[in-house]
């Protein structure tokens, strides 16, 4: 699988035999610096991985913590603590992956 970062538009997965699908842009309340969110992309997205959860619901996590790094002033401007991680999850992408994320998510600090 190769992935292709868009920007506001999100990221666009491929793979050998399938389709290219589209997962769109989290939504950041500002923005205030785009530097980091591709490094907060790649972390969320591999932790998802990590943790067995399918491509789709890791790239919705990735945008997530990438639509955070937005927010702050620098590479590691921003705070990533389970609630608001979870809160972007809930606001971008409903409850269904907010809830598949949780278990993942809310034993960590930031």
């Amino acid at each position: 699988m190769w992935l292709t970062t868009l920007g506001a538009a999100g990221v666009r997965m491929e793979a050998a035999g399938e389709a290219p699908r589209t997962v769109r842009a989290a939504t950041p309340r500002r923005i205030v610096d785009p530097t980091g969110a591709g490094d907060a992309f790649r972390a969320g997205f591999l932790a998802g991985v990590c943790w067995g959860e399918p491509p789709d619901l890791s790239a919705r996590l990735g945008c997530a913590l990438a639509s955070l790094a937005l927010e702050g002033l620098g590479a590691q401007g921003y705070t990533a603590d389970p609630a608001s991680v979870l809160q972007r999850i809930e606001d971008s992408y409903g409850p269904t992956s907010t809830r598949a994320v949780a278990p993942h998510v809310e034993g960590l600090t930031a």
